[in-house]
């Protein structure tokens, strides 16, 4: 093996983890985002069709039960 084949295998060996240690980073970071904006569009409908109210900045379920 030369001394080129050689370098490129440590410095793929050394720069790999760091590259996907960086898409992990990305992944988790974009999937963060989709559910915090799906938890929003939750929030703002149940305020909306009377199924969420909030109480002092913490939003509750409304679960009407029929007494009759």
């Amino acid at each position: 093996m030369n001394d080129r084949t050689l370098l490129k295998v440590v410095a793929t060996i050394l720069v790999a983890p760091i590259v996907l240690g960086a898409v992990g980073t990305t992944i988790n970071g974009a999937a963060s985002l989709a559910k915090k904006i799906s938890y929003n569009r939750k929030i703002k409908k149940g305020l909306k069709d009377g199924s969420i109210v909030s109480i002092d900045g913490v939003y509750y379920d409304v679960h009407i039960e029929d007494r009759a």
